[in-house]
Parts: structure tokens; sequence; C-alpha cells
């Protein structure tokens, strides 16, 4: 079918209409429009009321008793609010009187200074740390002594050497240890005398084993054991030794000059006893002077060891 291209209108289509609006009726109708409509008169200002210096007053606090919150007059000053502190808010009242609910409200106040609860301190002192090992005395690393005796007795590891590796002892006849659980045992560098109860750390390791006459600490569990005591050979060095190639040396026998019967001039031979203990995630090391020619029964005495037995071996020794 052909296209009707033709500018004009279309008169093959009878249904379609199109309106044309006269362009100089629309001309001549603009000006009586805009004679019609005429400007509204600006309405009147009126008088803003006064603004007055006084706050807004607080809202009226929550109280249980016979009287009601006074509400100001109209034009009248409102009474100036109660000087409160920034943290104050509205309050609970039951009618008590003012020295009453003072003294209550003390009450209800949480204490500032707890020395019962753990790292509380009194009011006024100084903040307790929760970590042991931020309260230690200062001690000597592993790598600035080389023997332990009565003028460097103590040394101490790291955290890191503390937990890493395993600790190993030589020269020792038998060894002590006390578990965070207050459970004891000790046994020989030949294993045929075992006392008290062995200990399983959680890696199915014993918290203090022979290896080869070698005693050896597991330091990854470290955090299981209390506190160890390590006992020499009679006239032999120990030697202690960690991952990192540190090292230390505990000679059998050192002499106190402050011991009975000695001076510096003939001192009283002692034999020495390393003693180790955890504190917090370090280890510390001591050697410890004890007379010459104790068992080691005697010496767990001396250090308040107490062997804790099992009930298999109470059993079998009954």
């Amino acid at each position: 079918m052909a296209i009707n291209r033709s500018p004009g209108a279309r008169t093959d289509f009878p249904f379609l209409t199109r309106r044309v609006k006269p362009a100089a009726a629309s001309a001549a109708a603009a000006p009586a429009v805009h004679s019609a409509v005429r400007p509204a008169a600006p309405a009147p200002a009126v008088a803003a009321p006064p603004a007055t210096s006084t706050p807004p007053s607080s809202p009226p606090s929550l109280s249980l008793g016979l009287s009601r919150p006074t509400t100001p007059r109209p034009g009248t000053q409102p009474p100036p609010p109660a000087a409160t502190t920034s943290s104050s808010v509205p309050s609970l009242s039951l009618g008590l009187s003012p020295a009453a609910e003072a003294s209550a409200s003390r009450a209800a106040a949480p204490a500032t200074g707890n020395s019962n609860a753990p790292g509380g301190t009194r009011a006024g002192g100084p903040a307790r740390s929760a970590n042991p090992a931020a309260r230690l005395f200062a001690a000597p690393e592993i790598d600035e002594v080389r023997t332990l005796d009565e003028k460097a007795p103590l040394v101490r590891l790291s955290p890191l050497q503390s937990a890493i590796g395993s600790l190993l002892v030589t020269g020792t006849r038998a060894v002590v240890w006390e578990a965070t659980d207050l459970t004891t045992g000790a046994r020989t560098a030949d294993r045929t005398d075992i006392t008290g109860t062995e200990v399983q750390t959680s890696g199915n390791r014993q918290l203090l084993d022979y290896v080869e006459k070698v005693a050896v600490v597991p330091l990854r569990h470290i955090g299981e054991l209390r506190r160890a005591l390590f006992i020499p050979q009679p006239g032999t060095t120990m030697l202690v030794e960690i991952y990192d190639g540190g090292s230390v040396a505990v000679p059998f026998e050192t002499t106190d000059p402050a011991s009975p019967g000695g001076s510096a001039g003939s001192a009283q031979p002692l034999m020495q006893v390393l003693s180790l203990l955890r504190v917090g995630n370090q280890v510390e090391l001591r050697a410890e002077p004890l007379p010459a020619g104790l068992e080691p029964r005697e010496i767990w005495a001396e250090f308040g060891f107490s062997m804790t037995e099992s009930v298999s071996a109470s059993l079998r020794r009954n």
C-alpha cells in the first residue's frame, strides 16, 4: 500500500480529525487574562513573641509520692532548674527524705576498688596487672650466664625460649614434678624407682620424663607444669640446654660462707639442685644449695613436695 506523505491534513481517513487553534484568537485572549488577574495584597506582618533567655525546663522526674510536678502559669517565668551533673537522668523517687535518698544512692553505686576480685586494687592504690610475668624483677638471660652458683643463682628464659622445643638436663639421678593440678611424682634416671603419679600432657607425652638418662621437659606443654626439681649425680655437673643452643652449667658442689660453721676462709661444702619454676609464660631456673649427702626423699621434703599416690598404687600396696 502506498504511503501518503502529503504535508496537509489527511482526507483519505474521514474518521480522523484534527483541531487547529487559531493564532490570532490566542494572542487576543492573552492581554485579557493578564488584566483580569491582579496580584493579591500582602498579608500584614504578625509580630513574633519576644524570645526569652530561660532554657527549656527539663522533663519532670518519675515520682511515686503524692506531690505532682508544678507547671508555670502563662506569662510567669518558671523557676530555674536545679543544678545537676552531666550524667544525671530522671530519677525514681520513693517519697523518702533527701538524706535517705542520698544514702540509698551511695549504697547502690558500684565500688571502685575491690581487693578480693582478680586484678582488683584498693581505693586509691596502683593498678595491679593480671599477668604475673609483668611483676617479675629483672633477671639475667641464659645467654648472659655460663654457670649457676652463689654469685649468679638464677636465669630466666624468654617467652619464646619457654615455649619451643624441649628443655634438656643431663647429669641428674632423679627428677620431681608438680603439675598445675598439684599432682606430684618422681622418678630416677634408670626408671627403677617411680614414686607418686605420672602426668600425661594433652599431647600424650610425659610431663617430665627421661630419654636415655637425659631429663626432658616438653616446653610445648609447659603450661601444664607448675614446678620441677632436678637432683644431680654425686660429683657430676648438670648441664641445661634449650632449642636455640643456649646452655648453662650447674656445678655439683658450691660453698656458702653464710652457712653455720662456715666463713669466707673455711666454707662448708654444699651440693646444688636445680629448681624449675614456671611464672606466667616464662621459665625460671635456679640453683639451690643444700647440705651434701641428702637422699632424694629428704630433698623433696626440703622443697615441700608430697607425692600424690594413685588409687591403683594404693591397692597394690594393700
